[in-house]
């Protein structure tokens, strides 16, 4: 008789994006994942920050590589525009 297959546990230190996005490739081989993050809310340096009403982003506003979200649904079976919408923004950044 064999021993019952065991399932493979991983810990993630940080839930920025990409703590996040190693959770959840992680999730998707098949492995029990806990997710650690020492703030109360998740993202990491895009977190945004709320103070008397008014919200304050924390870290990047602009997501430059959006096809690297949709390989994390992809993972899933899911469609990125089917829960985060994203919006173009012309231009997306201006040096003077």
């Amino acid at each position: 008789m064999s021993a019952p297959a065991q399932t493979l546990r991983a810990a993630v230190l940080g839930a920025g994006l990409g703590g996040i996005a190693a959770a959840l490739r992680l999730a998707a081989m098949g492995m029990q994942v806990t997710l650690v993050e020492r703030h109360q809310d998740l993202g990491g340096r895009a977190r945004v920050r709320s103070v008397d009403g008014y919200q304050f982003d924390l870290g990047p506003t602009v997501i430059t590589a959006p096809e690297l979200l949709d390989e994390l649904y992809a993972l899933f079976e899911l469609k990125r525009e089917d829960h985060l919408p994203l919006v173009p923004v012309e231009p997306w950044y201006q040096h003077n």
